[in-house]
């Protein structure tokens, strides 16, 4: 039950849009039941009629008043009262002119000296007690949202007995506006406006708290309205009274969006809608709205996220990179730093960006600001990190929500000069207003038609070039064009002088682009250069003897019969190139040759280069010795990886082995891709080898061995023995070092903590009781039972705990290691720690997959300056 008088009767006073209405009130029909207490049962029936049988929503074109009509579905949706007591089974009669309605109510009231009647009807109730202004409303034509129509009736009160006519009036808690939106392009179809303020626009209606609820600042409405000549077209919406808004309208069409902010009152004028026009619109070509669900990053740590767009209407093709995070519900940008890599980006252009527009989250900081940078290029992410582009300006906190841009920049980065929170970012781009660069590929750089295809010829001495060069009206340096060919196996490109070089036969596309600058736009014009290769070849290298078993010492000639050639050869069995061993040897007539002496197995590999000549085919002849002994493969082949990078070797020896090559690589065959080489001279059966750039957690290692003899006497041997590594896992923290330290690591100052994470190679390590860093140098635990949860690795186990003291330690601490938690005793020593010394635990009996914690096991602080955890299969 609501208690509706004072609320109707602050209505009838303000300065609402009223409609006088005749209305009679009929004698109580029948007394149906009698309660105690005089309490009785009674049934009225009100008669309402109005002024004129127009529509109840609708506003007379050129007249500003509204004007009412009752119509049979209003049945659910009146609501009348006698003296705060609602009534029940309430019945609606129309006439066939809908001029006047009877409702019929019951009430169940007391005998009083007087009886109050009141009444609304709210289109859109879903509770009786919250009549709504929605957010969302329709504009379309002459009529503005039904979902937002409530009228409200001026309590009329009975002296003492029920009058035989009662006069009220309804009236609205809430505003019809109508506005005109001026300057729109003729022969657009609007589709969308919305309407943002600094104020709440929309809401609930608390009838018995009399206040608005559930507010929103923003209206959208949605229309399909062709623009007509005169570029006006009229909206109308409703809001709930607001006195000097700061309002936003964007209106967008099928080809522009219109934009606009200004100071308005919305207020209730009596008779009469409120009537504005919004001129002086900008004009854009798109815009995007930059949110959280956008992003799709959660939560308060920084998260990065790439290739994300705008999808609603008036989108532009823009698309964003960037690392933030979600604290406060809101975008978190950090501070502008270069150590920061956290900010936004755009990676594809929108167009040319004309505004930039915030929304401050309450929990942002006053004087805070974003700053806003322009570039002609592409950013990415990286870039968040260093380059910048062209600082445009800042929008700050308390002061200014945008930011206007006047020069053309295709692509904007987005940074914040301390931490910041946006509700959301709207970029606006529109039409690149500078001129076009001009440039083109005509035949030959002069103005005419553009060429798209020409044709180039390689031949011995005397190359064709290409009938195209780049038409360059405006001048622009060639310093700011970058020439690229897309196929360099057919012609290379000088990157900034545009100079053409034949490689060989094929298609190619050449390109000259310009990133653009202050004055040109941006360009990127190509055609296909087609080459024929039309020049000569090297004749193929030849052998003096046939490739196969051969004397020690025997000398091979390699020769080609092309004057002036030069030869290119390789003995390792590779594909010779111009940076192999080449020939100065050249015979009477200038023909290159070379002599090479067999006394080992190998593999020659030749070809003859000229230039402006073709390469010769790749001439190939394996030859081994006559008479040797292969030598054996290596047995007992092992290796451990007892750090990230150092490995182990070991092997058994072979008989009359003069050294031996190992390889470490990724692949279970010899042919796999080396990632360490080394030699063992003489007869060694073990090495030791430390080798960067190796990955533990993602890939399995091989090692080959092969044996090699002295060249003369035996073959190399002809394979490898591989073995898997022991998948052996390391994670080391330095407490010496701020890089190993976490950031939140007091410095000097105890700080008691219950738990806290830090991840080190991804990962977790759990703090539990106080600690500090004691001037960086090292970690001090405290006392009273102070731990820290050591990594689990799925499918390892625990193996080894080695750590180190720093000079100043407590030296009655004994550390342990102990169960997740603390239940039992895995390892314990019950050694005291000293100074400046390591300690090293090799654990038996822990799981694989099992969590196990490192714990003080006396009332003691404990230093470390390091700490190294090994795991195994």
């Amino acid at each position: 039950m609501k208690k509706t008088t004072k609320l109707f009767g602050i209505f009838a006073v303000a300065a609402m849009t009223v409609i006088g209405c005749a209305k009679e009130i009929d004698a109580p029909k029948e007394e149906v039941i009698n309660e105690p207490e005089e309490k009785v049962v009674e049934t009225h029936t009100v008669t309402i009629s109005t002024g004129a049988p127009e529509t109840k929503t609708v506003i007379n074109e050129g007249v500003s008043s509204a004007s009412f009509k009752w119509s049979a579905d209003d049945a659910s949706r009146f609501h009348i009262w006698e003296n705060s007591v609602a009534g029940t089974g309430i019945a609606l009669e129309t006439n066939d002119e809908y001029a006047t309605v009877k409702l019929t109510a019951t009430f169940a009231t007391k005998s009083a000296s007087s009886y109050t009647y009141t009444a609304f009807l709210a289109k859109n109730v879903a509770n009786d007690s919250d009549p709504q202004v929605p957010a969302a409303q329709t504009c379309t034509g002459t009529s503005y949202d039904p979902d937002a129509d409530i009228l409200v009736a001026l309590p009329v009160t009975n002296e003492g007995a029920v009058l035989e006519k009662i006069d009220m009036r309804f009236g609205r808690p809430c505003v019809i506006n109508k506005m005109t939106l001026k300057g729109l392009t003729a022969g657009e179809t609007l589709t969308k406006v919305e309407i943002n303020s600094d104020k709440a626009l929309t809401g609930h209606y608390d009838i018995e708290g009399e206040e608005w609820t559930d507010e929103s600042k923003r209206i959208t409405l949605t229309t399909s309205q062709v623009v007509p000549a005169e570029g006006e077209v009229v909206v109308y919406f409703v809001t709930k009274p607001v006195d000097a808004a700061t309002l936003t309208v964007t209106a967008i069409t099928n080809a522009h969006v219109y934009d606009k902010i200004f100071t308005k009152t919305i207020n209730f004028v009596l008779n009469q809608v409120t009537v504005f026009g919004v001129s002086g619109l900008s004009q854009y070509t798109k815009r995007d709205v930059l949110t959280l669900p956008l992003t799709e990053v959660t939560g308060s740590s920084y998260a990065s996220f790439n290739s994300k767009s705008y999808t609603e209407d008036g989108h532009s093709s823009a698309v964003y990179a960037g690392t933030i995070a979600g604290g406060n519900d809101a975008i978190q940008l950090n501070a502008n730093t270069s150590t920061s890599k956290r900010g936004i980006v755009s990676t594809t252009s929108g167009g040319s960006l004309k505004k930039v527009r915030v929304s401050w989250n309450t929990n942002s900081t006053d004087t805070r600001a974003l700053t806003v940078y322009g570039n002609s290029t592409a950013y990415t992410t990286a870039d968040l990190n260093n380059s910048f582009g062209t600082e445009i300006g800042s929008i700050t906190k308390g002061s200014t929500v945008e930011l206007s841009v006047a020069s053309n920049y295709g692509y904007v980065m987005l940074k914040a000069s301390n931490a910041i929170y946006l509700d959301e970012i709207v970029l606006f781009w529109g039409e690149d207003t500078r001129a076009s660069s001009g440039l083109k590929w005509t035949a030959d750089g002069s103005d005419g038609d553009a060429v798209t295809v020409a044709d180039a010829i390689i031949e011995t001495g005397d190359d064709d070039m290409p009938d195209a060069a780049l038409y360059n009206p405006n001048g622009i340096s060639l310093g700011e064009i970058t020439f690229t060919s897309s196929d360099t196996d057919v012609a290379t490109i000088g990157e900034h002088t545009g100079a053409i070089t034949l490689v060989g036969e094929g298609d190619t596309e050449i390109h000259a682009v310009f990133a653009g600058n202050a004055t040109y736009k941006s360009a990127d014009v190509h055609y296909t250069l087609s080459v024929t290769n039309n020049r000569s070849a090297c004749v193929t290298p030849s052998f003096s003897h046939d490739a196969g078993e051969v004397a020690a010492d025997t000398e091979v000639t390699v020769s080609s019969n092309t004057v002036g050639a030069t030869l290119y050869y390789t003995l390792d069995d590779s594909t010779p190139t111009r940076t192999s061993s080449s020939s100065t040897l050249v015979d009477g007539s200038g023909k290159p040759y070379v002599v090479i002496t067999i006394n080992a197995a190998m593999t020659i590999k030749a070809i003859a280069m000229k230039d402006d000549w073709n390469t010769s085919s790749l001439a190939s002849a394996s030859y081994t010795i006559s008479g040797s002994t292969k030598l054996l493969n290596p047995t007992g082949i092992t290796f451990s990886t007892l750090k990230q990078t150092t490995f182990t070797a070991s092997w058994t020896a072979v008989t009359n082995a003069s050294s031996y090559d190992w390889k470490l690589s990724t692949s279970s065959t010899a042919a796999g891709i080396t990632v360490g080489n080394t030699v063992a001279s003489g007869n060694t059966t073990s090495t030791t080898c430390t080798q960067s750039g190796l990955s533990l957690t993602t890939n399995t290692y091989y090692l080959y061995v092969m044996t090699k003899g002295n060249g003369t006497t035996y073959l190399d041997s002809d394979g490898f023995t591989d073995t898997a590594k022991e998948d052996a896992i390391l994670i080391a923290l330095d407490f010496t070092k701020t890089t190993q330290r976490p950031d939140d690591f007091p410095s000097g100052t105890r700080a008691a903590l219950s738990a806290t994470s830090y991840n080190v190679d991804g990962y977790s390590f759990e703090f539990y009781g106080d600690y500090d860093g004691r001037w960086t140098s090292y970690l001090i635990f405290g006392k009273e039972g102070a731990y820290v949860k050591l990594p689990t690795i799925s499918g390892k186990k625990l193996k080894n705990v080695s750590f180190s003291t720093p000079g100043t330690v407590s030296t009655n601490v004994v550390p342990k290691i102990m169960s997740e938690d603390g239940s039992s005793t895995v390892y314990d020593n019950k050694t005291k720690m000293a100074t400046n010394k390591s300690y090293s635990w090799d654990l038996t009996g822990t799981t694989a997959g099992t969590r196990y914690r490192y714990q003080v096991s006396n009332a003691y602080n404990m230093q470390l300056a390091t700490l190294v955890l090994s795991y195994l299969k």
